[in-house]
């Protein structure tokens, strides 16, 4: 899914090697190692939305909690600008799902009373993600501008 390919980036980043300039960084060690831990919580959840991939849409909410525990602290302020930009798109995109369930039982039950309520619905969630990916576009591609500048190119490659 287009929408969530910062999973793709995470586990890029996770593994992705930095310039010479950067070697040995605390701050970006730091990052990388937490990307590493939002990495694993994310390949847990890819278990769960094989089954049901509209409970990845909602477990968003949930990813926008392990982005923002990667620590940014110290990092170059362009790199630690473009996260923190990108963490703050993702919280937008997760907004579109606000209120709706965790569980697939539950989420199944919710759909379907959205649907009899408004037949449209689906309709206009993608129209929001669509809009979504309109303005975060810009922001991804600062990312992948800024990630090269760090040696970071195969998180780049993903995208």
């Amino acid at each position: 899914m287009k929408r969530i390919s910062l999973l793709i980036w995470l586990m890029a980043l996770a593994s992705a090697g930095t310039s010479v300039a950067q070697d040995g960084n605390p701050a970006i060690e730091r990052f990388k190692e937490g990307i590493r831990k939002a990495d694993a919580w994310m390949k847990e959840q890819e278990k769960v939305t094989e089954k049901n991939p509209l409970l990845g849409l909602v477990l968003s909410r949930t990813m926008v909690v392990k982005l923002r525990e990667v620590p940014t602290e110290g990092l170059p302020a362009d790199l630690k600008g473009a996260y923190d930009a990108y963490v703050t798109a993702t919280a937008q995109m997760a907004e579109i799902f606000a209120g709706w369930p965790e569980t697939e039982k539950e989420l199944t039950e919710y759909l379907q009373k959205r649907v009899a309520e408004d037949p449209q619905v689906m309709d206009k969630v993608s129209e929001k993600m669509d809009a979504w990916g309109k303005v975060s576009e810009p922001v991804r591609a600062q990312l992948q501008e800024v990630a090269k500048k760090y040696g970071l190119q195969s998180i780049v490659e993903l995208f």
